[in-house]
């Protein structure tokens, strides 16, 4: 037997079904994605929250800090403290130029020094919250390459930092030159 076709309506209807699938889809899709955005909206809001509680106690953290700050400021900025803390700078002066080792420093620089060269004066300047010394450094030498031997021997001496010429004088045959450079024991063996 045949197959009957039953559409007994005037005009028949379009094949609605590719569309409707279609439609179908994309509102799934857009169901799918509000649902996403419901869900992040809701954790970035609390996460939000979270930081602004945080800031807020930061923010009060911050002002319990500034006034015990200024309280010590003012307990520092009493005359019996201004002079506790010169006394304490005084002695931890004199602490660093005792625990300084002299013989290092001038086994140090004599094994750099070329025989042509000769250091006439040598003065330290122990600088305030730092392990280094600054060398100020008179040496008089026949040339002016017995003088740059020496210079870079300090220079790539991990103890030296950089050397800084304040001034050359040419005396008879020899030159003078008085010249800085930063020292730091404490790299001694690197």
């Amino acid at each position: 037997m045949g197959e009957l076709d039953l559409n007994l309506s005037t005009r028949p209807f379009p094949a609605y079904k590719l569309r409707t699938l279609l439609l179908t889809v994309a509102l799934v899709a857009l169901v799918g994605i509000s649902v996403w955005q419901v869900y992040y909206f809701a954790f970035y809001s609390s996460l939000s929250n979270q930081i602004r509680g945080e800031a807020q106690s930061a923010r009060v953290d911050s002002m319990v800090l500034g006034r015990r700050l200024a309280e010590m400021e003012s307990k520092l900025s009493r005359p019996d403290s201004v002079a506790k803390l010169s006394e304490i700078e005084f002695l931890n002066d004199i602490i660093l130029r005792k625990t300084f080792s002299w013989t290092r420093m001038f086994a140090t620089l004599e094994r750099m020094t070329p025989d042509a060269v000769h250091l006439t004066t040598l003065r330290p300047e122990f600088i305030p919250d730092s392990s280094g010394v600054l060398l100020h450094i008179e040496l008089r030498g026949r040339s002016i390459n017995d003088i740059t031997q020496f210079m870079e021997r300090l220079q790539a001496a991990p103890v030296f930092d950089t050397v800084r010429v304040q001034s050359e004088v040419k005396v008879e045959n020899e030159v003078e030159i008085s010249l800085s450079v930063p020292y730091h024991p404490e790299r001694e063996g690197q």
